[in-house]
């Protein structure tokens, strides 16, 4: 499934695949994806910052 509503992916999904440009930014879960962001994108994208 494919969708760009954040609160989506992280109510329906086991794991989440964020994308930038093409490129796989990071895999993991919801969890992992908040508590141990890859990369400033990853913080930007979640607004974690």
């Amino acid at each position: 499934m494919v969708t760009h509503d954040q609160e989506e992916a992280r109510a329906v999904s086991d794991e989440i695949v964020v994308m930038n440009q093409g490129r796989v930014e990071q895999v993991g879960t919801s969890e992992e994806l908040i508590h141990q962001p890859a990369n400033a994108f990853i913080s930007d994208f979640l607004d974690l910052v």
